[in-house]
């Protein structure tokens, strides 16, 4: 559904950026200024640390402890009022993404590893680090967004002068 007023705040997704006035690479701190306290936080099986804003429509944010606790992934939901290339994501079909995708030349992929048996529909678009999830009735129920990573991969974060630590190579 193309933006129209409706009297709702839309937040911007920025493919390889962030969400909002969210950047990938930010510190836990920068993003609590922004948001506040989150409504849950954990500690992951793989010792990221997530923070979860259900009200605000983001599932949760990732701090990677490989990228030093940077933010490095952002999941989101309908309650986000998320407009991607001017459109209301999670107002849309899949048909109508796919057919966005497609007059954009940008490649959108079916992921067959998580099937129908789960209840979901998995499509990812990997030039924009994204991954959106459907319902079987084919309405997007969420939408990871990700940072970029180089041919050599290491993280790309953007305007940000921030890299992981990396060993040095050996001698």
């Amino acid at each position: 559904m193309q933006l129209k007023d409706r009297g709702i705040k839309l937040q911007l997704i920025n493919p390889r950026i962030g969400f909002s006035q969210l950047t990938f690479g930010m510190q836990q701190k920068e993003v609590l200024k922004l948001l506040g306290a989150p409504q849950e936080k954990f500690v992951d099986e793989e010792n990221d640390l997530i923070f979860q804003y259900p009200e605000k429509g983001i599932s949760l944010l990732c701090f990677d402890v490989e990228m030093d606790y940077r933010l490095s992934m952002i999941e989101l939901n309908k309650k986000s009022n998320s407009n991607l290339f001017g459109y209301e994501i999670f107002m849309m079909s899949l048909d109508k993404i796919k057919a966005m995708f497609h007059q954009k030349n940008i490649a959108f992929i079916r992921d067959d590893s998580i099937n129908e048996k789960m209840g979901q529909l998995h499509f990812y678009c990997e030039e924009l680090v994204l991954d959106f999830y459907f319902s079987l009735s084919k309405q997007l129920e969420d939408l990871m967004l990700g940072v970029p990573f180089n041919a050599k991969d290491q993280v790309l974060f953007p305007s940000c002068q921030f890299q992981p630590k990396t060993p040095p190579p050996p001698t």
